[in-house]
Formats: C-alpha cells, structure tokens, sequence
C-alpha cells in the first residue's frame, strides 16, 4: 500500500488552508447573501409548486390507474405548466438573489457571487455532488427504476445543504439538510411509497420547513 509523503502532507495542508481563507474572506458577504430570511417567499412558492404538482398528478394516478394511462393531452398540460413554473421559480430566485446582493453592494452580480464564493478548490465539494445527482438519474431511468431518482436527488440536495451550511454557518441549510438525508433515505428503504407522495414528503416539505425558518430568522432580525 502506497504511504502519504511528507510533500503530499503539506500540499493538502495548504489546500485546506485556502479553502478556509476563501471562506473566512467571503462569509460575512455570503451569510447576509444567503440568509433564509430572504428567500421565504420564493420557497413558500417553490414548496405549493412541488406538492401542488405531485397531488395532482397523484389524484390523477389514482383516478386512471396508472400514469401512463392519464390521457395524453392532459400529461402534455402538465409538463408544460411544471415546465412555465420552473422558469418563473428561476427568474424569481434569480432577482431575489440580484435584489438581496445589491442591497448590500450596489455593483453585485450573480457571476460575482459564482467567481468569488465558489472558486476552483471550493467547486470540487459541490460539482462532483450535482454532477453524481444527474449521472444517478440518467442510469436509473436507463435501468427502469426511475421510482429511486427521488431518494437519489434527495440525498444529494442534502448534502448539498450542508454543504452550504457548514461554509456559513447558517443553522437552517443544515436542518433542512438533514431533512433531505433522512426522508431521502426513509423513502430510499420504504421504496413502495408512490413517487408523487415521496416528492411531496421530501421536497416539498423540505421547502416548507425552509421557508418556516426564514420566517423565523426575519423576525430574529427585526428584533436584533
């Protein structure tokens, strides 16, 4: 077996030491950019999105028998209202970002908050994250298991959450991440719950959890 050499050792010493340089300069930024508070009512809206679409589709599973059996002219409705939402979901986080980012530095941008919160050293935590969340979806689809993409793409948010909340400290990436741990794996052991119910349970609450705690901080705030 291969030894770590003492060159080794001092190249990861210095690789861990500008990590931490990176975030020590950009936290105070990156936690007021990032406070929940902000964000409560994009994920209020996200959260009624996800278990409005998942109910649905779930009444409409049970009324038909089955989702292939859902008319198709209905199906084609769906997809693309879900698609028009998740648009408008994007544009509003997108100005909730550039709104909250200008309001403490007039010349803020997201390309700014992209080169300078998420450098090279920091992007080989979350890439490899999102990059396994997308290749796990593609081959469980190609498998024809796509019932375990929900448990996959919440494990991999989770640990995407605490990923953000180790770097600020923000408590509640941390709490929500564990919901996305925890219910992804409940869903990932109890795999017989309908999919529409587990998106309900994992996202969609996960959302709801998010937004309840950005309320919370909000009035922390304004009394402080």
């Amino acid at each position: 077996m291969d030894t770590i050499n003492e060159g080794q050792i001092d190249r990861l010493l210095e690789d861990i030491s500008a990590i931490k340089n990176v975030i020590n300069k950009n936290k105070p930024l990156l936690r007021q950019v990032l406070n929940p508070a902000h964000f409560r009512l994009f994920t209020l809206l996200a959260a009624i999105s996800v278990i409005g679409f998942a109910m649905l589709i779930f009444s409409l599973i049970q009324y038909y028998g089955a989702f292939s059996t859902i008319p198709r002219t209905t199906r084609y409705f769906i997809f693309a209202a879900m698609a028009a939402d998740f648009i408008l979901m994007q544009i509003l986080k997108r100005r909730t970002f550039l709104k909250t980012g200008r309001r403490i530095d007039p010349t803020f941008t997201i390309a700014r908050l992209l080169k300078e919160f998420f450098s090279d050293r920091i992007a080989h935590v979350y890439v490899p994250i999102m990059v396994l969340i997308i290749f796990l979806s593609i081959y469980l689809i190609d498998k024809g298991i796509p019932n375990y993409i929900v448990p996959a793409g919440a494990i991999g948010i989770g640990l995407l959450y605490n990923f953000i909340g180790s770097l600020t400290d923000i408590r509640p990436y941390l709490m929500v991440g564990y919901w996305f741990l925890i219910t992804g794996m409940g869903v990932l052991i109890f795999n017989n719950i309908p999919v529409p119910i587990s998106i309900s349970v994992t996202f969609g609450c996960g959302l709801l959890i998010f937004s309840a705690l950005g309320c919370l901080s909000a009035r922390t705030h304004q009394k402080g």
